[in-house]
This record gives C-alpha cells, sequence and structure tokens, in this order.
C-alpha cells in the first residue's frame, strides 16, 4: 500500500541519504528511527531496527540499552 503524503519523497530522501541521518541511524538506547520508518511507510526498515532493538541485551527493559543512555555515565 503507497502513503499518499505530499513531500514523502523528500522525507525517503532524507531518512535515505542525509549524511547527517546516517551518522546517527542506530537502534541502540533511546534511538526512535525504527518509529521513524513506520512513519515513512518503510516496513521493512521499521522492522529491521525494531527487531535489533529488542534483542537480548541483559538488561530490564532491553529496548532501552546502551551505554551511554545509562544514568551517570
Amino acid at each position: 500500500m503507497e502513503l499518499e503524503v505530499p513531500d514523502l519523497d523528500v522525507a525517503h530522501n532524507t531518512y535515505f541519504l542525509d549524511e547527517d541521518v546516517l551518522k546517527f541511524r542506530s537502534h541502540v538506547g533511546w534511538k526512535q528511527d525504527n518509529i521513524f520508518a513506520a512513519h515513512l511507510g518503510l516496513t521493512n526498515e521499521a522492522a529491521k531496527y525494531t527487531l535489533l532493538k529488542m534483542t537480548n541485551s541483559g538488561r530490564r527493559f532491553p529496548s532501552f540499552w546502551g551505554t551511554r543512555f545509562r544514568l551517570g555515565a
């Protein structure tokens, strides 16, 4: 199903081509790239980052894991 949103191509180009966006894309910690991808209709990207985010991190809340996101760090 194709989304009918004005300037969706601009959003897709930003998601896939913007160097700053690419540099900081991650599934670690509080990053929300999976949510951004879902909002853009990029279901494969959203699934990829959601599965990476939900891997076993050995912590109580695995979706928020990451050393740079701990209190006091």
